[in-house]
């Protein structure tokens, strides 16, 4: 079971092109503490076979490193901002089941803010357990962007100890958007919800992240219906998103193709094809 676990929705930024913002905060955003948490993941029934954090900002549950510390497998990964050091909210039991970080540098890394990203890198660099990947995201504005900038971060993040780099353009095509592409269709099959599990600050669980961000009808709260909620086999999905599960691959082949899908009026943010 692949779990993405959003234990807040709080973020210490406000990106104007983060997606986040879609988050159903007002009727999800209620934050659980640990030990509910702790219990939840201890009855969980399957292997969890990958553990994901993120948010929102994840340093910002300050409790994380309790649940992260008291989890049976050691193959978490994190997606954060690394503004704030992590040595303030990620201590040894929990640093030890951390496998994969990816964090996303917000700021030109000419400028002072940035100062304080490529330390926490290192700082991560230095203390992660032999052989996790470090990967260095940069949002580049492609209108404001210039190339030095681009070459600047990489050879930072690289200097800083990072494992990767990869640069994500803020444009139509990238997933940073208040509007999600999907499709009016139907995968007869998905792993959503059977092999993955998308989990928001209340306990309420969704087939995948981005029918938690499109308004898609999420699969029942974990704290109710307890593992039930989750599907036996693959179930049909009538709400098709650019995800990275393998039943999404034909939305993101015909997205990249230059063919987006546009907004159908009216209420539901719904969206067809224009083929």
């Amino acid at each position: 079971m692949n779990i993405q676990w959003f234990p807040t929705l709080s973020c210490n930024l406000k990106c104007s092109y983060c997606n986040a913002r879609s988050f159903p905060v007002a009727t999800h955003g209620r934050e659980r503490g640990p030990a509910a948490w702790i219990a939840q993941f201890e009855q969980c029934p399957v292997s969890m076979t990958s553990f994901g954090v993120s948010g929102g900002e994840p340093s910002e549950y300050a409790q994380l490193e309790d649940v992260l510390a008291a989890l049976m497998i050691t193959n978490v990964w994190l997606n954060t901002n690394l503004m704030r050091p992590p040595e303030r909210w990620l201590r040894p039991a929990a640093l030890y089941k951390v496998h994969a970080v990816t964090a996303t540098c917000q700021f030109n890394p000419a400028l002072p803010q940035a100062t304080g990203f490529f330390e926490n890198l290192r700082w991560l660099k230095d203390h992660l357990r032999p052989g996790a990947a470090l990967r260095a995201w940069y949002v580049r504005e492609p209108q404001r962007t210039t190339d030095q900038e681009v070459a600047e971060f990489k050879r930072r993040a690289v200097a800083a100890g990072a494992t990767e780099t990869q640069i994500n353009d803020v444009t139509d095509k990238w997933g940073f958007r208040d509007w999600l592409p999907g499709f009016h269709g139907r995968a007869l099959s998905c792993t959503g919800g059977n092999t993955l599990l998308s989990i928001l600050p209340d306990g309420e669980v969704y087939r995948c992240i981005t029918h938690a961000m499109s308004g898609s009808r999420s699969m029942g709260n974990l704290f109710e219906l307890g593992w039930d909620v989750i599907h036996k086999t693959p179930q049909p999905c009538e709400d098709l998103r650019c995800n990275f599960l393998p039943e999404c691959e034909p939305v993101k082949t015909v997205w990249e193709e230059g063919n987006p899908p546009r907004p159908v009026p009216g209420p539901g943010r719904r969206w067809q094809n224009v083929r």
